[in-house]
């Protein structure tokens, strides 16, 4: 909502400015929701993630080729940076629809009798999440966030807010 004011945003910014420094050719590919919105999963793109590729129509193509690019995207990454504030006790909508388009059974998970098995495999995350009060918890963020990192992809996620530091 804030873009470059928001705090959480300086702190992945500033580690980002940071890595580069550390990392002249590396490469870094940028997600600003507040810029350039991401479209929320709805039953019309679920049900094209579920139809055979060759049954398909044009509009169902272009939305998983979209998911695919940005699991593309993903599958090339070394470290995964979020900005991540809360909103209303939990994230928002934006990055929750990205994790819609890159969570995708087949692609980045399957289910096995354990629970989901990641496919993307040694992929670590810095996560800068920031809140407003004191009186605000993190369980639901915090429980949505362990479950990417235990079932799906992500092996390490570290939060920072305020201070505090849970890895």
């Amino acid at each position: 909502l804030f873009a470059d004011q928001g705090q959480s945003s300086q702190l992945s910014d500033a580690y980002v400015a940071a890595w580069r420094e550390r990392h002249a050719g590396g490469q870094v590919i940028t997600r600003d929701f507040a810029r350039t919105p991401m479209p929320h999963l709805d039953g019309a793109t679920f049900q094209a993630f579920l139809t055979p590729a060759t049954q398909r129509n044009a509009e169902q193509q272009a939305a998983v080729d979209y998911s695919d690019s940005l699991i593309a995207e993903l599958a090339l990454s070394d470290l995964l940076v979020i900005g991540l504030p809360m909103y209303n006790l939990g994230m928002p909508s934006m990055l929750k629809a990205w994790f819609d388009h890159v969570m995708r059974a087949g692609k980045t998970f399957r289910y096995t009798e354990a629970g989901p098995q990641g496919l993307l495999q040694g992929k670590k995350a810095l996560v800068f999440a920031t809140r407003g009060g004191t009186q605000m918890a993190w369980g639901g963020v915090v429980g949505f966030l362990l479950t990417v990192e235990l079932a799906v992809m992500v092996t390490l996620v570290v939060l920072v807010s305020r201070g505090d530091i849970w890895q």
